[in-house]
C-alpha cells in the first residue's frame, strides 16, 4: 500500500525503548511508519541531517502526517569529584565536546529536521494538520540532579523548541507538542539508575510503580493523531504523578 493511502508517520529513535513502543501503538493504528536506522540518519551529524532532508525528506515529506523525535542520548551520571572540602563538583568536569553531542542529538536534531519537513511541506502546500512531538525529560522542566549537565541543558533547550516552533508555525495549522516521560523499564533506565534506586522512585510515584511503555505510546498517540485539535505548544508529563509527588527529594536522595 503506498505511503499516500495511509496517514504516515516519521519516528526518529523506533528501534528501541519507548520509541518503539510509539511505533508499535501507530502502527497497530493503521500508520505508516518511517522510522529511518542510524545507518541511514546519524543525528550526531548536521551534515548527515541534511542529507535525509535532500534527500528522503524531499520525497516523502509532503505526505508525512505526524513527525516524533524520540531519539536521544543520556550519558551515564558524571563521575563526582570531591575537593578539599568535600564538595561534589561533577558539572565542572563536562567535557564541552560530550555537552555538544548531547545537545546536538537531543535538540538541534529536532530542530534540523523539523525545519526540513516544515519547509517541504509549505512548498507542496501540505502543511496545515501537521503535528510534530519531541520526547524530552523530567529533567527538561523544573528539576534536575547532581551529573545531569549536558542532559537537562539539551532538553530544556528541546522544549524551548517546541514552544518556539508552536507559535511560529501554529497560524499554518501545524501543531507543536513534547512529552516529558517519567519512569519507564527501559534499558536507559536500568543503566542509570538500578534496582534500589527504582524501587525508591515507585514509592515516591502516587501510582506506586514505574509507566507501562504503552502509556507513554497512547499519550503521544492522542497528540500526533486527528483527535487532537487544539493542544500546541505543551510540554506533557506523563510520569505516574512523580512531579506532583515532589518526586525531586527522592531523587537527591537516590544519588
Amino acid at each position: 500500500m503506498p505511503y499516500s493511502e495511509r496517514p504516515t508517520l516519521l519516528l526518529t529513535g523506533g528501534s528501541r525503548g519507548l520509541g518503539h513502543a510509539i511505533g508499535g501503538k501507530f502502527g497497530a493504528e493503521g500508520w505508516e511508519i518511517i522510522a529511518p536506522p542510524r545507518l541511514r540518519l546519524e543525528l550526531s551529524s548536521p551534515a548527515a541531517i541534511q542529507d535525509y532532508i535532500e534527500t528522503e525528506i524531499q520525497r516523502f515529506g509532503p505526505i508525512v502526517n505526524s513527525f516524533i523525535h524520540s531519539a536521544g542520548i543520556n550519558p551515564s551520571v558524571a563521575k563526582l569529584t570531591v575537593t578539599e572540602l568535600g564538595v561534589k563538583s561533577p558539572g565542572i568536569d563536562v567535557a564541552l565536546n560530550e555537552f555538544d553531542q548531547v545537545v546536538q542529538v537531543n535538540a538541534r536534531s529536532f530542530l534540523q529536521l523539523s525545519i526540513g519537513l516544515l519547509r517541504r511541506k509549505q512548498e507542496m502546500d501540505t502543511l496545515s494538520g501537521l503535528r510534530m512531538l519531541a520526547l524530552s525529560s523530567l529533567f527538561g522542566g523544573d528539576i534536575t540532579r547532581i551529573g545531569k549537565m549536558p542532559f537537562s541543558a539539551s532538553k530544556a533547550m528541546l522544549e524551548k523548541i517546541v514552544k518556539q516552533l508552536a507559535v511560529e508555525w501554529g497560524r499554518h495549522g501545524v501543531l507543536v507538542n513534547a512529552i516529558e516521560p517519567g519512569f519507564f523499564p527501559t534499558e536507559m533506565t536500568q543503566i542509570n539508575l538500578g534496582e534500589e534506586k527504582i524501587r525508591m522512585i515507585e514509592a515516591q510515584t502516587p501510582l506506586g510503580r514505574l509507566g507501562e511503555p504503552h502509556e507513554l505510546a497512547n499519550a503521544a498517540y492522542f497528540l500526533c493523531s486527528p483527535q487532537n485539535t487544539f493542544i500546541t505548544g505543551v510540554v506533557l508529563p506523563v510520569d505516574g504523578g512523580f512531579l506532583a509527588g515532589g518526586g525531586l527529594g527522592v531523587l537527591e536522595m537516590a544519588k
